[in-house]
C-alpha cells in the first residue's frame, strides 16, 4: 500500500537531522546553514530537510516561506524561487489538494531545468511521483521516479537511489507485481548497506515495506521476521505504533484470526493515516465476510468502488469479487452478475494499465543498466589509468635501476682501475726511489767495513748514509701519504 509520509522520512532522515518544529528554531537553523562553509547542494539539501520538517509534517503553515526565501537571496544562495514552489509543493500535500500540487510541480519542473537546480530537481520529480501514486496515476508516477533516479545518478549521490526504489517497490506492491517490488526494496537494502551514515528510520522503512509485500505473497514467516525487525528500529519510526497495530492484524489475517483482527483495524480507521485508510477498510471488509457479517461487509466493499480516493486498483477489483461473492451465496444472482461484470471491467483496465507500466518499468531496467554500464565504463578507465601508471612507474623504477646498476659497476671498474694505478705506483715507489737510497746505505756500510778505512773516509760515509736515509724517509712518508688517499 502507498505509504507516502515513509517516503518522504527518507528523504527528510537522508541528511542525518532531527526534525524542528518550532519557528524560531527552524530561522536560526537556516541562518546557520546560510552561513556555514557547506556547498551549494549542501546547503540546499539541509534546507530541503527543514522544508519537510516545516511544510510536510506540521501544520504546513504558509507564513515563513517568503521569510525563507528572502534569507536565500540574502545569502546569494541559487535556488529561492525553486524554494518558494517546493515548499508550497509540501504544503498543498499536507493538505492532501493533489490536483494543485500537480501543477505547481510541472510548473516547478520546468524552472528548475532552465536553471539547473538539480537538487531541487530530483525533489520536484519524486514529489511528482508521490502524487502521482496518491491520483491513481501509477504510469505517470513510475515515470518520475525514473526521472528522478536520471537526476540522481547526474548529482553522484547513490543513497538518492533508495526513495526512488521504495517509491517504484510501493506501486508494484500497489498493482500486485510483488516479486518486482521485493527486487526494488532489495536494491534499495544494498544502498543502504553501502551507505553507513544513513538514519535507522530508512532500514526501518524498507522493513516495513518488506513486511507488507510478504503479506500480500502469503508468507506467514517472512511476514512475523520483519515484524520483529521493524520493532527493533521503534525508536526511528513515524508512526510506530500504529504500523505495528498494522503488521499485527495483518499476521491475524494470514492465521485466519479474523475476530482478533476486527477490533485492531476499527482502532486504526477511528483516527489516522488516510493513505492507509482505503486498504484497512477492504481487510475490514474481508473480516466480515469471513466471520458471517455480510451486511457490514457489503457496506464497506460498496463504498469502497464509489470512493475516489482509493488509490489501489486491486481493493476496487477484491471489492467487487467480494459483493459478487456475497450476493452469490444469497442467491441474488443479478446483483452478483452485476458485480462481476463490473470486476472483469476493473481486471481489463487494470491488465492494461500493467502492460503500459511495464513498458515504462523495462525504460527504469534499460536506464538502471545503462547507469551501470557508464559507471563499470568510468571504473575500468581509472583501473586503466591506474594500470598506465603503474606501468610507467615500473619502468621508470627499472630504469633508474639499471641506471645505477651501471653507474655502479662504472664506480667500482674506475676505482679498481684507480687502485690498479695506485698500487702500480706504489710498486714503482718501492722498488726505485725507496730501495735506491737502501741499497746506497748498503753499499756505503760495506765501504766503511773496510779495514783500510781512515777516519775521515768514516765521517764522509756517516754524511752519505744520512742524506741517503733522509732521501728514504722522504719517500716512506710520499708512499705513506698516498696509501692514506687510496683509503
Amino acid at each position: 500500500m502507498r505509504n507516502l509520509i515513509f517516503l518522504s522520512t527518507i528523504i527528510l532522515f537522508l541528511f542525518t537531522a532531527t526534525p524542528v518544529k518550532s519557528k524560531t528554531i527552524i530561522i536560526d537553523t537556516l541562518s546557520t546553514i546560510l552561513e556555514s562553509k557547506l556547498s551549494k547542494e549542501e546547503k540546499q539539501e539541509k534546507i530541503i530537510r527543514l522544508s519537510y520538517a516545516r511544510f510536510l509534517y506540521s501544520s504546513g503553515d504558509t507564513s515563513l516561506v517568503n521569510a525563507m526565501a528572502d534569507s536565500l537571496i540574502k545569502y546569494k544562495l541559487p535556488g529561492e524561487q525553486e524554494f518558494s514552489h517546493f515548499a508550497k509543493v509540501l504544503i498543498l500535500r499536507h493538505n492532501f489538494e493533489l490536483d494543485k500540487a500537480e501543477k505547481l510541480l510541472n510548473q516547478s519542473i520546468e524552472i528548475a531545468l532552465q536553471s539547473s537546480e538539480r537538487v531541487f530537481l530530483y525533489q520536484f520529480y519524486q514529489n511528482q511521483a508521490y502524487v502521482q501514486t496518491d491520483l491513481r496515476n501509477p504510469i505517470n508516477a513510475i515515470y518520475n521516479y525514473r526521472l528522478a533516479r536520471k537526476i540522481a545518478e547526474e548529482i553522484g549521490k547513490e543513497e538518492y537511489f533508495i526513495s526512488t526504489d521504495v517509491g517504484i517497490s510501493d506501486i508494484y506492491t500497489n498493482i500486485g507485481l510483488y516479486d518486482q517490488a521485493l527486487i526494488y526494496l532489495s536494491q534499495a537494502q544494498e544502498i543502504f548497506n553501502r551507505q553507513k551514515q544513513l538514519g535507522r528510520s530508512t532500514q526501518y522503512t524498507i522493513y516495513l515495506n518488506k513486511a507488507e509485500v510478504y503479506f500480500k505473497l502469503g508468507q506467514a514467516d517472512s511476514l512475523n521476521k520483519y515484524i520483529r525487525l521493524v520493532k527493533q528500529y521503534s525508536d526511528a519510526g513515524f508512526d510506530i505504533k500504529r504500523n505495528l497495530i498494522r503488521l499485527t492484524y495483518l499476521s491475524h489475517l494470514l492465521n485466519k484470526k479474523y475476530k482478533e483482527a476486527i477490533p485492531l483495524i476499527k482502532k486504526l480507521l477511528i483516527t489516522g493515516n488516510q493513505y492507509y485508510k482505503g486498504f484497512d477498510r477492504w481487510h475490514l471488509a474481508e473480516c466480515y465476510y469471513h466471520v458471517n457479517e455480510g451486511d457490514s461487509a457489503i457496506a464497506i466493499a460498496s463504498r469502497l468502488t464509489q470512493d475516489t480516493e482509493v488509490n489501489s486498483f486491486l481493493i476496487k477489483l477484491d471489492s467487487y469479487k467480494l459483493l459478487a461473492k456475497i450476493y452469490g451465496s444469497r442467491n441474488q444472482m443479478q446483483q452478483a452478475n452485476n458485480f462481476l461484470a463490473l470486476a472483469l471491467k476493473e481486471s481489463e483496465n487494470y491488465t492494461l494499465r500493467i502492460s503500459k507500466i511495464g513498458d515504462i518499468a523495462s525504460e527504469l531496467r534499460l536506464d538502471h543498466m545503462a547507469a551501470g554500464y557508464q559507471a563499470r565504463q568510468l571504473i575500468y578507465q581509472k583501473e586503466r589509468t591506474i594500470l598506465a601508471l603503474v606501468v610507467v612507474l615500473a619502468i621508470l623504477a627499472l630504469i633508474i635501476i639499471i641506471a645505477s646498476y651501471r653507474n655502479i659497476r662504472q664506480k667500482n671498474r674506475f676505482q679498481k682501475l684507480l687502485h690498479q694505478a695506485r698500487s702500480k705506483e706504489l710498486a714503482f715507489i718501492n722498488s726505485h726511489q725507496v730501495r735506491k737510497p737502501l741499497a746506497n746505505i748498503l753499499g756505503i756500510c760495506l765501504l766503511a767495513d773496510h779495514k783500510d778505512t781512515k777516519v775521515e773516509e768514516i765521517v764522509k760515509y756517516i754524511q752519505l748514509i744520512k742524506e741517503e736515509a733522509t732521501q728514504m724517509d722522504d719517500k716512506l712518508t710520499e708512499v705513506e701519504k698516498k696509501l692514506k688517499t687510496q683509503v
